[in-house]
């Protein structure tokens, strides 16, 4: 690939020139590439369902561009040769993952706390926690607190003999995503 600083004829251009080449702006630097062809067949195999993902995530990515305050949160967390856009995109199509749920200092009393630890790419915006019994009977639930988006507290409200009870953490993403996670206590 050529590179050519500084040339007037190239900068800032942008568009299709005679049908054939098309020419954008990435990070400051000129970039010409063929014109992308479209498939002329229906979509093969999986695609269907990945186009749908992919356009769930390009609503978002353009949801994120029309809200000044989302998008200054997803440029500040670009990385290098990406915007906003494409990170709210990256976002939109990952999940959080829960990965731990310490049970080890709750014994079922109020006031006892719950551990999770929940992380994303980017930020993880609310924990749920869900006390179910063996038939899964909801017993009590609540949201979590957190000092830094990756540690979530949980702080029991129910006496209730945990034994046997299963213990659900959900976390969630600015685009709504969730990661779930589920121990049973013995």
């Amino acid at each position: 690939m050529a590179n050519s600083d500084d040339n007037l004829m190239m900068r800032n251009l942008h568009g299709t020139i005679g049908g054939q080449v098309v020419c954008k702006v990435r990070n400051g630097k000129s970039i010409m590439t063929n014109v992308p062809k479209r498939r002329k067949k229906g979509p093969v195999g999986g695609q269907e369902g990945v186009r749908d993902i992919f356009s769930e995530a390009s609503a978002w990515g353009k949801h994120v561009m029309s809200d000044p305050e989302l998008k200054d949160f997803y440029k500040s967390r670009a990385q290098i040769g990406m915007n906003a856009y494409t990170t709210a995109l990256r976002d939109s199509l990952n999940a959080p993952l829960v990965s731990v749920i310490d049970t080890s200092g709750y014994s079922g009393h109020p006031g006892e706390i719950i551990l999770v630890t929940a992380d994303e790419d980017l930020m993880v915006v609310k924990v749920n926690v869900v006390i179910a019994d063996s038939y899964g009977v909801i017993l009590e639930e609540g949201i979590c607190t957190s000092d830094d988006s990756i540690n979530w507290h949980y702080t029991a409200k129910t006496l209730i003999d945990p034994v046997g009870y299963t213990i659900t953490a959900t976390a969630f993403d600015n685009p709504g995503n969730a990661g779930t996670l589920s121990v049973t206590i013995v």
